[in-house]
């Protein structure tokens, strides 16, 4: 029973380590493809890389590639796009004499010196998706480890503390009822017994041969 209590921990860390691998390779592939990235590639260095470094490396270059989405059309575009390349969406505000790409709270185009309305309708800001899965990835990687170790180092202090042991005090003949010995010798043993007179605070040894 003890064996079974630390097997079941041991085998869903296995198949949590064997797992993670791929589910890093999914994620950095459908990631990648979404940024406009090389996505074969980035699977592979997260996937093969040791301990995670992959990942990390990708994590950290992914930052300069947009994830931002078209609101209307769902296409990807940069912080750069004036309107979306797919519907013509427009996405940012822009000089209504030059089209230069200006902010919300500029007053004048600093291209052409153009008086800006204060106000410009019809722009649709590019949103971001909520990236939920990378946070599953990371509880994975945090968070299911340290409670499967935790798990099985309690199965290991059950199966250690399992166990039961007893003392009980027998006789010379119940002690030797068994015993495959020479009828001499367990004379022998019995004499000696008789002869040292035991005490409770002494250790007393026999050895001998047969």
């Amino acid at each position: 029973m003890s064996n079974v209590v630390i097997a079941i921990p041991l085998f869903m860390l296995m198949i949590i380590v064997a797992l993670l691998p791929l589910l890093i390779g999914v994620y950095v592939y459908r990631d990648a493809k979404r940024r406009g990235m090389n996505a074969a590639l980035w699977t592979l260095i997260a996937i093969l890389a040791p301990s995670l470094i992959g990942f990390i490396i990708y994590l950290l270059v992914r930052g300069n590639y947009s994830n931002l989405k078209c609101p209307r059309c769902a296409a990807t575009v940069t912080e750069q796009y004036v309107v979306c390349p797919k519907c013509g969406a427009k996405l940012k505000p822009s000089c209504p004499n030059c089209s230069a790409p200006v902010e919300p709270d500029w007053t004048v185009c600093p291209k052409c010196a153009q008086p800006l309305p204060t106000v410009q309708e019809d722009i649709v800001t590019p949103v971001q998706p909520k990236d939920k899965t990378l946070w599953k990835i990371l509880a994975a990687i945090i968070i299911v480890p340290v409670v499967l170790l935790l798990v099985l180092g309690l199965s290991f202090s059950a199966a250690s503390g399992g166990g039961s042991s007893s003392l009980r005090e027998v006789s010379f003949d119940e002690y030797y009822a068994d015993q495959e010995l020479p009828e001499s010798t367990k004379e022998y043993v019995r004499n000696w017994l008789g002869e040292i007179n035991p005490r409770t605070d002494h250790v007393y040894a026999l050895r001998y041969t047969y």
